[in-house]
């Protein structure tokens, strides 16, 4: 999957057996990728054999990024699994969280604690919960938060259906801050933009170009927004407004 539609992040789902146990698919890379803080797994697989657990392996503890764990199981807070168990905890502040409701007013309430914009299902990620919280996103940072199965190489070349990392940090020529090897704000609206619309397309929504717009500049922290047309020629610049429909529009001051 390249960099621009992984805005529109799809939650992995681990491989498991018959069983319901974790296990590791052997058709899928798992590059090293070392979690951030508060994001380590303890009972893992370790399907590269690198002896630590990467971002990407199966972790048989819950949590919002792994697969159902078995029933019987226990989790690290001692919590013991039943069948379809949705236990499981965040990965900033370790909260332990039981179902859809729980995690969507968690993720309403609490912005970063959940970097794909609100809840368990996909949607549009904002600018401020990639990387480290300057006006620049590396390579690395963008490839931690929407990799999926791609190597990081592959992630950053892209292909002619979705263009890669490199694509999008080389968009703005006058970009004199982040430069050609990293994507700055202006690029990261445009990538939202793009995948939006695919959304929109695939999903058959019926959004306007200007509600898609404005959505991707509340997720990439610009203040206004432009419309492409079917030409691909840009429209004039306009004032953000607000949308509470946007997943990245703050809520209730969040």
């Amino acid at each position: 999957m390249g960099f621009l539609f992984a805005f529109a992040l799809v939650i992995p789902i681990q491989a498991g057996n018959a069983d319901g146990h974790l296990q590791c698919d052997p058709d899928r890379e798992y590059p090293e990728a070392a979690p951030g803080e508060g994001e380590g797994c303890g009972n893992y697989l370790d399907c590269n054999e690198n002896g630590v657990y990467d971002v990407g392996e199966p972790c048989e503890e819950g949590g919002q990024h792994d697969g159902p764990p078995p029933a019987g199981g226990e989790c690290h807070c001692g919590h013991v699994f039943g069948e379809n168990d949705q236990h499981g905890h965040c990965r900033t502040c370790d909260e332990a969280l039981n179902g859809d409701a729980d995690w969507d007013d968690h993720c309403s309430n609490n912005q970063g604690h959940c970097p794909d914009g609100g809840g368990q299902d996909g949607g549009p990620v904002r600018f401020e919960d990639v990387g480290d919280g300057d006006n620049c996103i590396n390579d690395s940072e963008a490839y931690d938060t929407f990799g999926q199965e791609d190597t990081i190489e592959e992630f950053k070349s892209g292909n002619d259906e979705d263009p890669g990392f490199d694509y999008w940090a080389s968009k703005d020529s006058n970009d004199d801050e982040c430069g050609e090897t990293e994507v700055n704000r202006k690029e990261f609206f445009k990538a939202t933009y793009r995948g939006l619309n695919q959304m929109n397309d695939e999903q058959d929504m019926g959004m306007g170009q200007a509600s898609l717009a404005n959505c991707a500049a509340w997720c990439a922290g610009i203040p206004n927004y432009k419309t492409k047309d079917e030409d691909g020629e840009w429209s004039d610049s306009f004032a953000r407004y607000d949308d509470e429909g946007c997943p990245c529009y703050p809520h209730d001051g969040n």
